[in-house]
């Protein structure tokens, strides 16, 4: 009988969650959802409505998978898609705060979901990260410390330190799916396994930053890291699971694989993805971490928040939606659904690994309704090729502009950083796919050079106005040695204003 509950509190020590690194992480995967939709919402117009560049004709006749569902699609109209944005912060608020978590949590996945399918290309790994994060938490009780819900539903006996499911499985499952996965991928990559994949990723004038450039001047370093990072990726994951010394090694490899990504965070600009994957390192927390630390600040924090919402209760009462006390017990039918689809996730990303080993056409819907379809083939290879680009617009008056600089004068000379010459990090995602997408070219120019065309003759007039517009995309190819090829001027595109 000793030896089945060592056994079983093992297995939950390895497989469980706590449930105030769940809080927290709840917290934070709110905070990154709120950001990263103040950061489209800038760029409502050109990439959400049918009044700028990815219309939603250009999505469905190109990008749309038929067994996409997106509220966004609904209609081009700029204060809909508004409407839609602001709807999806004031749920990802709820979130945050952990009010009406339930329905706070699947609200915000379906219009994440339905954001993506919007506009695919806008998307890279971290926002993948974040949606499958986010499918699998809504199966536990996010709410169920550190919330509104918690003080506006007390229960009545202490509540675990940890909880076990099969949605704490999964959760930690996908992570560990996610590592595993890439380090196949690089296995099978010859920069990977001849040290040479960090030189070539940090060789990228279009993600590389200032911290970035330091690195890639150490060839040895590059190489040491190249190593490092791959045999990482293998075992940090699998001692994430250690049996032996769990707590302390649990918390060194937290601490490790937050480092690690922050590292590849101020080195390259590669959008939310470090964040996402730190926040996911939160769920890994033993509970001894929790139970030890001081939290001073952050326990009186709480009950200040606590006395808040005691002292508006009726208020909170009125917009309360579940009436329930939270459960933190999933369901058997729920835990046999979760199951299910686990096993599903681990065999699409056996399919991505093996082709021949592919999902049944018959059931190949459930990965694209849910949006639980994934590949993790980060870097692996690393492309060689940088990209820039230039949209010389021709005014009235002869003079040359570059629209894509807010109508500076057009420069051929390579940018020292590339990355700068992108208005945020949309635009750069959206222009690197017509740089390695040829065949989308014809489909967006037209859409892109109208639009840049129109916004600018909108407020300009006479021998100011915009007549002609050129694309160029500029190119060069990394080689070995420092050596580089170009750059070289590609002409792609002509678009006459009138």
């Amino acid at each position: 009988m000793k030896n089945e509950n060592r056994i079983q509190e093992k297995l939950k020590q390895l497989l469980g969650i706590d449930l105030r690194s769940l809080a927290l992480f709840r917290i934070c995967i709110a905070l990154i959802i709120i950001v990263d939709l103040f950061q489209r919402f800038r760029d409502l117009e050109p990439f959400y409505s049918d009044s700028g560049i990815f219309t939603r004709a250009l999505q469905m006749s190109n990008y749309l998978n038929a067994n996409y569902i997106s509220l966004h699609m609904i209609s081009g109209n700029v204060y809909v898609q508004a409407f839609l944005f602001l709807t999806a912060i004031s749920f990802a608020f709820a979130l945050l705060i952990g009010f009406n978590t339930k329905l706070a949590s699947i609200l915000s996945w379906v219009l994440m979901l339905s954001l993506h399918i919007r506009n695919p290309i806008l998307s890279n790994g971290g926002d993948e990260l974040l949606r499958q994060l986010l499918f699998w938490s809504m199966f536990l009780p996010l709410g169920a410390c550190y919330s509104i819900d918690s003080i506006l539903h007390p229960v009545q006996e202490k509540l675990p330190d940890k909880i076990i499911s099969m949605a704490t499985i999964a959760l930690l499952g996908q992570i560990t799916l996610m590592y595993l996965i890439t380090v196949v991928f690089k296995h099978r990559t010859e920069e990977w396994t001849n040290g040479l994949a960090v030189y070539y990723a940090l060789s990228h004038d279009h993600y590389a930053t200032s911290f970035g450039r330091f690195i890639f001047k150490q060839l040895e370093l590059m190489k040491t890291l190249t190593y490092g990072s791959y045999w990482f990726e293998l075992i940090g994951p699998l001692l994430l699971f250690s049996p032996i010394f769990t707590i302390f090694i649990r918390t060194l490899m937290v601490i490790a694989f937050i480092s690690f990504q922050m590292g590849m965070g101020i080195s390259m600009e590669i959008a939310i993805f470090p964040w996402a994957a730190s926040i996911a390192m939160i769920l890994f927390l033993p509970s001894e971490i929790w139970n030890n630390i001081k939290l001073n600040f952050f326990n009186n924090l709480s009950k200040s928040f606590h006395k808040l919402i005691i002292t508006n209760k009726k208020l909170f009462d009125k917009l309360d939606l579940s009436k329930k006390v939270i459960s933190i017990k999933l369901s058997l039918g729920l835990n046999v659904i979760v199951a299910l689809l686990f096993l599903y996730v681990i065999a699409w990303n056996i399919w991505t690994l093996y082709p021949k080993y592919k999902i049944p056409d018959s059931i190949q819907w459930i990965g694209y309704v849910l949006r639980i379809d994934q590949k993790w083939a980060m870097y692996a290879p690393p492309t060689k090729t940088s990209f820039w680009f230039v949209l010389a617009g021709t005014l009235k008056n002869g003079k040359k502009i570059d629209l894509f600089r807010d109508g500076k004068p057009i420069s051929w000379k390579n940018p020292r950083y590339a990355t700068k010459t992108y208005k945020n990090r949309h635009w750069r995602a959206f222009l690197l796919n017509l740089g390695w997408e040829p065949n989308a070219r014809p489909n967006i120019l037209p859409n892109l050079s109208w639009y840049f065309c129109r916004k600018w003759n909108e407020k300009h007039f006479g021998e100011q106005r915009l007549t002609k517009l050129e694309t160029y995309l500029f190119y060069k190819e990394q080689l070995l040695n420092y050596k580089v090829s170009g750059p070289h001027k590609y002409f792609i595109w002509e678009y006459y204003c009138n």
